[in-house]
């Protein structure tokens, strides 16, 4: 088990004195995950349909965590707190080559979500450099995931932390009866450490 505890920057130190802790995500987390993800995306319009959708999102995450040479997990906890209550996570995979797009074998970050209360304190950036650790014990040292155009925080947190636009696309989203502009951003991590 990876257990990390960055230490935050001056202004967030004065916003929350106990940096989180992050760490590798275990088959025991899998229902604090769930929360976090229905909760931080919101997933379903009303309260009531929360435990329906956590219970899919358990049942696909005890499938990922089996994949253990191509999947990784990690939360962030509140050491001040309850040590089983996950207040942030982010998934990382290896992914196979796609000629349509992506030749070769490459690390892909998703589903970074962290509680409402403790946004802007330091814990996606700690998520995704516990990702970027991550890549390196796998021999990769580039990084990418996809972050809604409309989603100005989340673009903003990435392209400060050196990621940059890999490409655009504009798809149609039913659900929402509109389009929408989706981009896939990219990072070469120099700091990786390699096999």
């Amino acid at each position: 088990m990876t257990s990390i505890s960055l230490p935050l920057n001056s202004d967030q130190q004065n916003q929350y004195p106990e940096p989180v802790t992050v760490r590798s995500a275990q088959i025991l987390d899998i229902t604090g995950m769930s929360k976090v993800l229905v909760q931080g995306f919101n997933l379903v319009p009303y309260a009531w349909m929360h435990p329906i959708a956590q219970a899919g999102i358990q049942a696909d995450l005890k499938v990922r965590m089996d994949r253990k040479n191509s999947y990784h997990a990690f939360v962030a906890v509140d050491p001040t707190g309850d040590p089983s209550a996950i207040v942030g996570s982010v998934e990382v995979t290896l992914q196979k080559p796609n000629l349509s797009c992506q030749p070769t074998s490459y690390a892909y970050l998703s589903s970074l979500t962290v509680a409402c209360n403790y946004r802007r304190l330091g814990v996606a950036q700690q998520l995704i450099q516990a990702c970027e650790r991550q890549i390196g014990l796998w021999n990769q040292s580039d990084l990418y995931l996809h972050v809604l155009a409309e989603n100005v925080a989340a673009r903003r947190l990435y392209l400060q932390l050196g990621y940059g636009i890999h490409w655009k696309i504009r798809s149609w989203n039913p659900s929402l009866w509109h389009f929408e502009e989706q981009m896939m951003l990219h990072r070469h991590v120099d700091n990786a450490p390699r096999l």
